[in-house]
């Protein structure tokens, strides 16, 4: 048996051999066609911050729930962003949405479930649903703006900031 990795769990030997020839010959092997169906499915589960921003940009049906807290929500939120924290979501909850928006869920970051946890309550309850990877640190990290509401105001965070915060002005000879 081959014993390389990823074939060695996935194929006998026999199998991979017949996969080497059809690969070689042109055609899929049952690995890419895997591949395949699973990077399509990441991009209809998943969206990223720039994607995000380009589809609200052009003025997409697109609303935003942050499935956090009510306040986390408070301290920061992607500007136009409803709260709905998922342990709340429900028929109930959910009704005055539109069923024909694209639903796009966040949560904190890739440390936090809630944005999936959302995302799988949405679609139980009938909606067309996305997460957004990464969440409301990487939609900041990439420089999109965010809301809090205790101030009112929206801060912008610009990208020389977060470059700044990475520094390490112990090793720049600065005290």
């Amino acid at each position: 048996m081959i014993t390389d990795w990823p074939m060695a769990s996935l194929t006998s030997g026999a199998d991979h051999a017949r996969h080497r020839v059809g690969h070689a010959a042109g055609g899929k092997g049952r690995i890419q066609v895997n591949q395949l169906r699973h990077y399509k499915a990441k991009l209809e589960y998943e969206i990223d911050p720039w994607d995000l921003n380009e589809a609200l940009g052009r003025g997409d049906k697109i609303l935003l729930v942050d499935t956090r807290s009510p306040e986390a929500y408070r301290r920061s939120h992607i500007p136009g962003a409803i709260n709905i924290p998922h342990r709340t979501m429900s028929t109930a909850t959910t009704a005055h949405l539109d069923k024909g928006a694209l639903i796009v869920t966040y949560c904190d970051g890739i440390r936090c479930n809630g944005s999936t946890k959302g995302a799988l309550n949405m679609l139980e309850l009938g909606f067309r649903v996305k997460e957004l990877i990464g969440g409301l640190d990487c939609w900041r990290y990439d420089g999109y703006p965010d809301r809090w509401i205790g101030d009112g105001g929206t801060r912008w965070l610009v990208r020389l900031l977060v470059i700044q915060t990475r520094f390490d002005f112990s090793k720049s000879g600065r005290s």
